[in-house]
């Protein structure tokens, strides 16, 4: 994955850096990492990579359900609802 690809998922979710951190789990220093590295692949791997993926599948509408749920009940509340989303498009 590609540090301006992570940059462009954050932004189309409208969130700040530190709310992405907080979303997938990581330091606020990985995702300032990640988002620095432009164009040149990134590491990322396990479950941050996979909840990048997911989160790249969502439309607007979903995206902004994500982002209440992370803002109004924290991360656990945010995280719940993009699996939730994600596991409803699956089936």
């Amino acid at each position: 994955m590609k540090g301006d690809q992570i940059k462009k998922i954050r932004e189309e979710f409208d969130i700040s850096t530190i709310e992405l951190a907080t979303l997938i789990g990581v330091q606020n220093s990985s995702v300032y990492r990640w988002e620095a590295a432009g164009r040149k692949v990134t590491k990322v791997e396990g479950l941050p990579k996979k909840l990048f993926e997911l989160m790249s599948d969502l439309k607007p509408k979903e995206r902004e359900v994500v982002v209440k749920a992370l803002r109004r009940g924290g991360w656990m509340s945010g995280l719940n609802s993009l699996l939730t989303i994600s596991m409803k498009k699956s089936n």
